[in-house]
């Protein structure tokens, strides 16, 4: 019996012992483990093994894989059968290598030491993948959507009408193309982070041409036209006549557009061109540069107002004109005097303006969507008339008269525009009052006696015959 209990005794001290060493060992490989500066077995980053590396390893080993494999990333960009082709380096484009490794490295090494053997355990199972960042400066973008552009984008072209031997002639619009650049710097950044392999077709808005053959087809009828005619004695009125008719012919308003005569023709100096010849200043026809571009406004504004469009500053002159009714008249001066309209139609409107002989012509040309006409009439409602003042002069005979300055009749007037269709008014709206400034004259009337006139003359007479005896002595 004693025997046995000794033999026992011996076989739980045994397995004590083994047991002991047995946890010995566990904590001794344990130790080992949880100290080992190696990565844990299973831990990938991204697709590479760096299971059993020290972080130096680790770090070596992707950088020498994932930068070969950088240094052929593109972005690769087409417009047109036109190809771009942008190196990551570019943007600034790097891997966070160390941040990986890092994370690769502290997997199996947080937590309570039961956590962090349970993990490192699980790791023979489970494989662990650690992500690779990147990052790139995405402001770099703007240099990719700087070199393209250039040759991306394109202005659109205006569609072009002109009027030659009566027909109009158009040349065709362009459409233009303009980048997105949102859309394209949205498209980059996917393409980047899927290290797409195929080209980003580069993304654009269409810019339509303000003017386009469409609209200029609209031009078809005559929506008013008018002409005066001038004397063609005066070279220099018919030189700035002719000057000014060429600066506004060809002219298109689109809808809503506002023509302005002094910004259309310019100032009036002779370094343009122009010439003396007769203007009205203060009542007066004196010499100044530019005389004669009053008619080519006072036609235009004819024409305007037959073409039913919007007129926003008109001006009549100071004293009625010859060329045209009272109240039909438009005066212009650079700096001060404009005459403007507006093409309130829906439809463009072209201008054509030409002199032929001795006469101007202008017309305006667009779509008619109305069958009605333009007329113009006049009433003088007051004839205002001028002050002659006498003043004297003694040099002049009792009797005779001199006019100083001619007078000349005011006027105030009403100008009304006339609507009719087939022949009848439809209505008549009044659009001016304008006066004409009167003219007060000056006549200059003699004051010498006659009677001194005839002794004055006897005297004279005298003189004249002793003068011829002297001579006749002298030669003698």
């Amino acid at each position: 019996m004693e025997t046995i209990l000794v033999k026992n005794k011996r076989k739980i001290t045994v397995i004590g012992i083994i047991l002991v060493f047995f946890v010995i060992m566990l904590i001794w490989m344990a130790t080992l483990l949880l100290e080992n500066q190696e990565i844990y077995n299973n831990i990938y980053i991204e697709s590479v093994d760096v299971g059993q590396l020290t972080k130096e390893e680790a770090l070596e080993r992707i950088e020498e894989i994932f930068q070969e494999q950088l240094e052929n990333y593109k972005i690769l960009l087409e417009f047109n059968e036109k190809q771009w082709e942008f190196h990551y380096s570019l943007l600034g484009y790097h891997y966070e290598y160390e941040e990986a490794v890092e994370k690769a490295y502290n997997v199996g090494r947080s937590g309570s030491t039961w956590e962090r053997l349970t993990k490192i355990y699980s790791l023979r199972s489970n494989q662990e993948f650690i992500q690779l960042e990147a990052s790139y400066n995405q402001e770099a973008f703007d240099k990719i959507v700087l070199e393209v552009k250039d040759e991306v984008n394109i202005k659109p072209i205006n569609a072009v009408v002109k009027r030659r031997n009566g027909k109009f002639i158009i040349e065709d619009d362009v459409v233009g193309y303009e980048i997105d650049e949102f859309l394209l710097k949205e498209e980059i950044r996917i393409s980047i982070e899927a290290f797409s392999t195929e080209y980003i077709e580069i993304p654009t808005n269409v810019i339509k041409a303000q003017v386009t053959t469409a609209d200029l087809n609209n031009i078809q009828n005559v929506l008013g036209e008018f002409k005066t005619s001038f004397s063609a004695n005066d070279k220099g009125r018919n030189t700035n006549i002719a000057l000014a008719a060429s600066q506004i012919n060809g002219v298109l308003l689109m809808p809503n557009d506002v023509f302005s005569f002094n910004n259309q023709t310019g100032e009036r100096g002779e370094d343009k061109g122009y010439q003396k010849a007769p203007v009205i200043v203060n009542g007066q026809l004196v010499q100044g540069l530019g005389g004669g571009i009053c008619q080519v406004s006072t036609t235009l504004y004819n024409a305007v107002v037959r073409s039913n469009l919007e007129i926003i500053q008109r001006q009549n002159h100071s004293l009625p004109v010859a060329y045209v009714p009272l109240g039909h008249d438009a005066t212009v001066a650079f700096g001060h005097i404009d005459f403007q309209f507006m093409n309130n139609t829906e439809y463009p409107v072209y201008l054509e303006s030409y002199v032929e002989g001795n006469q101007i012509h202008i017309g305006l040309y667009g779509k008619k969507v109305e069958d009605i006409t333009v007329q113009l009439h006049s009433e003088v409602i007051e004839t205002i008339q001028p002050r002659i003042t006498t003043k004297e002069d003694p040099s002049l005979y009792i009797g005779e008269k001199r006019i100083e300055k001619e007078a000349k009749q005011g006027y105030r007037v009403n100008t009304y525009k006339i609507y009719l269709k087939d022949g009848k008014e439809l209505n008549r709206e009044l659009i001016s009052n304008d006066y004409y400034t009167p003219v007060h004259g000056i006549v200059i009337e003699g004051r010498k006696p006659k009677a001194t006139a005839e002794s004055e003359e006897k005297q004279e007479l005298e003189e004249l015959i002793e003068e011829a005896i002297e001579e006749t002595s002298h030669d003698d």
